[in-house]
């Protein structure tokens, strides 16, 4: 049953069952207002709630008008279209009912999405402005609900960050299951999106080397994902490796700049998906929505088909790059495919890290959140910083890594405890420079021999 039907039976029953009364066509209201939405526990205060998405009772902060759908945080848009970078569209109007506890319940689909999406948009600003950093974002938070087609071949279930029109994109979902535009992870996994935009994928637009679609808003086909994700690497990589040693295979300016796509946008997803972990703390938070993403995107080993915690190579970057069609289009899919597989690999990464330091510093939930959210945002300003810097590699000892660009995020970090320290060894020697070479001396890692 979809939860669209679900919103239906359960405003049904509280209107029959619940001995509450209700005042039809509720006035607006402004300020701070209860409305019931329908949210993870994990994000509301029933953190005990055993049902990850559930009917909860929250406030909406600095809303300026509730029924016209105007506030602080967000404004809604439907039947949008785009000119060149302006955004045009009709503003939705909501419709609430009011129980006799001032609670204003959504009588629709459209208004129960605005109401949870406010939520959801104040949730992330806030938490953005108790951070270390400065996007300077415009307030408030453009979103687009329902709209068929912007800037994007996929015409429904999808979700995503348009940087030029700086808005988040709900297309139509038509699938039986938790909408996307309902699903917390799903929202902060893109506004995820727009901080890497602002704060990276603009310092990279004078440098020629990103010159490649770096986003790309399609949905791709899970069998593009699984088969990415069931690819082995390793043979077409030593081949590669050894070619490129005996100079009989070049690095060409387009492969770099497709190593160079694969390897931003994987992080950018990545670390998109660790945002919308950390915020309804769900390793499969994608599939509420997109149930078939269970096989490719849960943030776990076993689905990501590995053993240990590692990242991709550069010799398996550069085995992706080669082996891809010649066909731009199915190129484009392929790449954007293995992004994701990248991506995942960076989040499981950053769950696993933040797991280990809460485990080991016996934090809470609010003080690892806090201490990882600050740790991340600290990171992608160190890309934005380290990316605009690249040049054009003639050989592959000259590209940057995805392992050196981690090795800069641990070498930033305040490492506590013994067994944090091998956890992020364990790591690193996933990768050929660092394995058997370095040891954990106390709480540091140093080379192999050094004290």
């Amino acid at each position: 049953m979809s939860l669209r039907a679900l919103t239906g039976i359960f405003l049904l029953l509280s209107l029959l069952g619940c001995g509450k009364s209700f005042k039809n066509d509720a006035d607006s209201a402004s300020g701070t207002v209860k409305v019931q939405i329908i949210a993870p526990g994990s994000v509301s205060e029933d953190t005990d709630s055993a049902n990850p998405y559930a009917f909860q009772i929250v406030d909406l902060l600095d809303v300026y008008d509730l029924v016209s759908a105007s506030g602080k945080y967000a404004q809604f848009y439907t039947r949008a279209s785009r000119s060149e970078t302006r955004l045009n569209g009709t503003q939705p109007h909501g419709q609430y009912m009011k129980n006799k506890d001032g609670v204003f319940i959504p009588k629709n689909f459209l208004t129960q999405q605005i109401a949870t999406l406010y939520y959801h948009s104040q949730n992330m600003l806030r938490l953005e402005t108790s951070l270390d950093f400065e996007t300077k974002r415009t307030l408030p938070l453009k979103i687009v609900l329902d709209t068929p087609v912007l800037n994007t071949n996929q015409s429904e279930n999808n979700a995503f960050y348009d940087g030029e029109l700086d808005a988040i994109i709900f297309l139509k979902y038509s699938e039986e299951n938790l909408p996307l535009s309902l699903n917390g992870g799903v929202f902060a996994h893109e506004y995820f999106h727009s901080i890497f935009e602002k704060l990276v994928l603009k310092a990279l637009k004078t440098n020629q080397i990103f010159s490649l679609p770096i986003t790309i808003n399609k949905l791709i086909h899970n069998k593009t994902l699984q088969r990415a994700k069931s690819t082995d690497l390793s043979t077409n990589a030593d081949r590669i490796s050894k070619k490129l040693a005996a100079g009989s295979l070049s690095l060409e300016t387009e492969n770099v700049k497709w190593y160079y796509t694969l390897l931003v946008k994987g992080f950018n997803e990545g670390l998109a998906d660790y945002w919308g972990w950390q915020y309804v703390h769900d390793s499969a938070f994608i599939a509420h929505s997109l149930p078939q993403t269970i096989t490719t995107r849960k943030l776990d080993l076993k689905t990501q088909n590995i053993d240990t915690l590692q990242l991709l190579s550069e010799t398996e970057m550069l085995s992706i790059v080669y082996q891809v069609s010649d066909s731009e289009d199915e190129k484009l899919d392929l790449i954007n495919a293995f992004s994701y597989l990248l991506g995942s690999r960076v989040a499981l990464f950053f769950k696993s890290y933040s797991e280990k330091i809460q485990q080991e510093r016996k934090l809470s939930d609010i003080e690892i959140k806090k201490l990882m959210n600050q740790a991340v945002i600290d990171f992608v300003k160190t890309l934005a910083k380290k990316l605009p810097q690249v040049t054009m590699a003639s050989n592959q000892s000259e590209l940057i890594s995805t392992y050196s660009l981690m090795y800069d995020f641990i070498s930033s970090q305040e490492i506590k405890t013994k067994n944090e320290c091998e956890f992020l060894r364990a790591f690193l020697e996933n990768d050929s420079k660092w394995s058997s070479k370095i040891e954990c001396v106390g709480t540091k890692i140093t080379a192999k021999g050094e004290q």
